[in-house]
């Protein structure tokens, strides 16, 4: 007969939950077979520092010096491109302004230097007379174009939809798309200059004899025959003003003002003068939009001469 086992355990605990606390950290089956001082311990550190790359491992000597160099080099281009960036912004940087204060306003000048020529408003199309006109001022070596948005005898150079400007019938050879030209004339680096003669009026003092200066009863008129819009008039302020800002819009920023001072035998006005309406219209319509003053240059007899010997001499060489 088989002797029966005795058993050493029973199952009368069956079920129930291990209460003996756990300490430690949860390990893999076969981790706790390793032994890390024993051989296979050592080739199974081993592999784990390889899968987890080469941040565990110590780099040699050449390792270091290349890194060093990389790093050296990767400075050495960032230098250079910011110093090639600086040279090219000052390039092609815009002017730089200058900031005064006046009065408690603030005044935005620019020194601004191009060679402009005065062409034709019709020229400005925006098609073959603009193309035309360009390749004139390129083989001058102009770089600036300007052109009339107000005249002297107060006609209007451009297509303007201002009211003021359709009632007094001023629109005379305006420019075809001075939008259009405006873009294009950017494109190829030429400035646009807005010529403004602003007082001299002979259309808007007959359409609106409110705005003229007065000699009594009737309006001013010079020896030459020239009427003049009244510097203290708001409506006549509100017309230039209207005027420079349809030529921003269609892209013109800088704007030559001329005729701004009246003939003393006008009179008195408390806004007179270039100083004045430039400040007005700079706290109107902000920095960005420039205006210069035309200065009055003598031509002597011998700067005559000479600037005609220069042009034969010219014809002779090129009698085309």
């Amino acid at each position: 007969m088989k002797k029966k086992q005795k058993r050493f355990y029973s199952n009368d605990k069956r079920g129930q939950k291990w209460t003996e606390p756990e300490v430690g950290r949860p390990i893999d089956f076969a981790d706790k077979y390793i032994e890390p001082r024993t051989q296979a311990g050592q080739a199974e550190l081993d592999r784990e520092r390889r899968k987890k790359g080469p941040a565990f491992q110590k780099a040699t000597p050449g390792q270091v010096v290349r890194r060093v160099l990389l790093v050296l080099l990767g400075l050495v281009l960032l230098y250079a491109g910011y110093i090639l960036m600086d040279a090219w912004m000052d390039l092609h940087a815009m002017p730089a302004a200058q900031t005064d204060t006046v009065d408690g306003n603030t005044i935005s000048t620019v020194a601004l230097e191009a060679k402009a020529a005065k062409v034709d408003s019709l020229s400005l199309d925006g098609a073959v007379m603009l193309d035309a006109m360009m390749d004139d001022l390129s083989s001058g070596g102009y770089t600036a174009a300007c052109f009339d948005i107000k005249r002297a005898d107060g006609t209007v150079g451009y297509a303007s939809t201002l009211g003021t400007v359709a009632a007094a019938g001023a629109v005379s050879s305006p420019a075809g798309d001075l939008r259009s030209s405006c873009q294009k004339l950017g494109k190829n680096d030429l400035l646009v200059l807005g010529h403004i003669v602003c007082y001299p009026d002979n259309v808007q003092t007959a359409a609106n004899p409110a705005w003229a200066v007065k000699s009594g009863k009737t309006a001013y008129t010079d020896p030459a025959g020239n009427r003049y819009l009244n510097p203290d008039s708001t409506e006549v302020y509100n017309y230039i003003r209207s005027l420079v800002e349809e030529s921003v819009r269609a892209g013109v920023t800088v704007f030559v003002l001329e005729g701004t001072e009246l003939p003393q035998a006008a009179g008195t006005f408390n806004h007179n003068g270039f100083a004045d309406l430039s400040k007005r219209l700079t706290a109107d319509l902000g920095q960005d939009v420039k205006f210069l003053q035309p200065v009055a240059v003598n031509i002597t007899s011998t700067a005559t001469a000479d600037l005609k010997k220069e042009v034969a001499d010219k014809c002779t060489q090129n009698p085309n």
